[in-house]
């Protein structure tokens, strides 16, 4: 009876060795053989740790969530025209025409025979439609700006049109017609209507562009916009994205996609319904996030999140690994020219990451570049590779690397070589070959890959910057 005893804790414990050594398909070495590497690339470097054991100090506090929210506020992001610098939040209940004028006329659309649509390319005729749409002429001198949030990702269009307009007539991934992307549940001002009364010229922090009216929710003042922006408790997505439910009682909310950053109101079971749409809470955080009515006015409505979703109550901890972290997260991930097909460019990818810490960082690689209140090292044509190494030896990893056109996520030094993760639309994989059309979000050494100009990453690097302690 003992021996059968001692037997029965044998296999107990068998399992249990071979059940903690279980690797998922993705981190078994047998499934390496099925993925393309590129130069200098192995399968350890696809995991988050790999880089941040290698790394001193990753997991240190770099910022606090107070700390980020001061650092905001000393980088407000406003939208220039001509002298005049625009903020979302400083801007009164009205505002010039003239300076709205000005600003939808910075937006313009392909010229005729240079982007395609359909295979077929844009005519004048069809362009001077799309002006026609803008409604200039029914701007008046002075502007009732309106207050409102978005309800769901999409693209914010320099023209009020859907229209895809390549640059050639097989081209899938950049739309001329596409200025930027805008998240879920941001607020903006909105500025001006389309004649067809279908679209609202809007601003966002840091951008403005053409929306799609039903994409926006409006509110009745001022006061409930700044409340509703008060959020203590909340839900961030932190995986690639978060897809919702099926929810068959509500359309406006069935099945949406939430994308890395996304900020949701967190609600206590006993401040929400006991059965949403003929679910009880059970194993879910409920939210509540804001829809248009059929009115345009806004209106919440209940949700619930699984709790094995990629979600974190309340901002991520900012830490240099964490950094690493969700980066990791978006690897493989498709290159979305200004945030197009649920995707990111190299600027976007880094906009959704640091969301999740709250940073409320610009658009645009040149533009984060640029940031203040940074540890910034800077280079210029005299700069050799090896001063460049040097700084990329002592920085920390998830700093930002930029070169003119493209800005990467920092990863460590493998062999005295530099690596980096971005969204990337195309590389040169050796000095004089070949442009490789990727549309990836991967990891690269930096001397190993190269733009059209023969020089290697590492070469065209211009700016290495990074938060620290006391960045504020």
């Amino acid at each position: 009876m003992k021996m059968k005893k001692a037997l029965i804790i044998l296999c107990i414990l068998a399992a249990s060795m071979l059940l903690s050594g279980f690797k998922l398909a993705g981190d078994s070495e047998a499934s390496n053989e099925f993925i393309r590497m590129n130069a200098g690339v192995t399968a350890k470097m696809m995991d988050a740790d790999y880089w941040i054991k290698k790394s001193e100090n990753a997991d240190e506090v770099v910022m606090t969530a107070k700390e980020i929210a001061k650092w905001n506020k000393k980088h407000p992001n406003t939208v220039t025209v001509g002298d005049k610098s625009l903020s979302i939040i400083k801007m009164t209940s009205t505002v010039d025409g003239e300076t709205v004028r000005s600003l939808i006329e910075c937006l313009g659309a392909p010229l005729a025979g240079t982007a395609y649509i359909d295979g077929k390319p844009i005519t004048q005729e069809y362009i001077d439609k799309l002006y026609e749409l803008r409604n200039l002429d029914a701007i008046p001198e002075k502007i009732s700006v309106g207050y409102g949030f978005s309800t769901s990702r999409q693209s914010l269009r320099s023209m009020p049109t859907n229209d895809f307009a390549g640059e050639d007539k097989n081209d899938y991934f950049y739309d001329t017609l596409v200025t930027s992307e805008y998240m879920p549940f941001l607020p903006l001002r909105v500025l001006h209507e389309s004649s067809d009364g279908n679209w609202y010229f809007v601003m966002f922090s840091g951008y403005a562009g053409w929306v799609e009216k039903k994409y926006v929710a409006l509110c009745d003042s001022r006061k409930e916009w700044l409340e509703r922006q008060k959020i203590e408790n909340f839900l961030v997505v932190t995986g690639r994205e978060l897809r919702l439910p099926d929810d068959v009682g509500n359309e406006a909310v069935s099945g949406l996609i939430l994308p890395m950053g996304t900020k949701m109101e967190l609600v206590k079971p006993t401040d929400a319904p006991s059965n949403i749409r003929g679910r009880v809470s059970y194993s879910n955080y409920i939210v509540k996030i804001p829809t248009a009515g059929s009115d345009g006015k806004i209106k919440d409505e209940y949700v619930l999140v699984p709790v094995s979703e990629d979600v974190h109550v309340g901002y991520v901890t900012y830490t240099h690994g964490n950094v690493v972290r969700l980066a990791m997260e978006l690897l493989g991930d498709r290159y979305g020219w200004a945030g197009l097909s649920h995707s990111n460019d190299c600027s976007g990818v880094v906009r959704e990451i640091f969301s999740c810490f709250g940073f409320d960082l610009p658009r645009g690689a040149g533009t984060q570049a640029y940031m203040q209140n940074m540890t910034t090292f800077a280079f210029d044509e005299n700069s050799t590779d090896e001063e460049k190494l040097e700084v990329l030896k002592n920085a920390p990893v998830g700093s930002l690397v930029y070169f003119r056109g493209h800005i990467m996520i920092y990863l460590g030094m493998v062999k005295n070589q530099p690596y980096v993760i971005s969204s990337l639309g195309s590389f040169v994989a050796k000095p004089g070959g070949k442009i490789i059309s990727c549309n990836t979000m991967m990891i690269n050494n930096m001397m190993r890959t190269y733009r059209g100009n023969g020089n290697s990453w590492l070469t065209n690097v211009s700016k290495v910057l990074y938060c620290e302690p006391n960045n504020t």
